[in-house]
């Protein structure tokens, strides 16, 4: 997907992937980027309310939950949300959906929305 400003300028190029991103691109990206400067984790997840919307024969077709949860930082190995760079003009978001089994990687000019991804964390 290709989000453009008013002016037809290119802001963000956002590519989905039909997987979870793995270790070894993980490790392809820190070749090229770098290493990021957020690895965003769930943490204190709970379940708020739960509703099933069923069929004629009660069977259920679709679960919808709806929960709360903190942003932490942590590793690759805690299965992140969220993955950013942040490089000289641009910023790298990976967006990590474990259990859909889906990824999502933007590339943008502007930072991504609701993170301070000015870590404190040495290189």
């Amino acid at each position: 997907m290709i989000q453009k400003n008013e002016k037809e300028v290119v802001q963000s190029i956002s590519i989905h992937f039909p997987k979870t991103i793995d270790r070894k691109f993980y490790d392809l990206f820190i070749e090229e980027y770098g290493k990021p400067n957020s690895i965003q984790v769930i943490r204190n997840q709970q379940l708020v309310s739960e509703s099933n919307l069923k069929d004629k024969n009660d069977k259920i077709l679709q679960t919808a939950r709806k929960v709360t949860f903190d942003l932490a930082e942590g590793t690759f190995e805690d299965k992140p949300l969220f993955i950013i760079w942040k490089k000289e003009g641009f910023y790298i978001q990976a967006y990590l959906r474990h259990e859909q089994k889906i990824s999502e990687v933007t590339f943008s000019l502007e930072s991504p929305p609701s993170f301070n991804i000015n870590s404190n964390k040495k290189e």
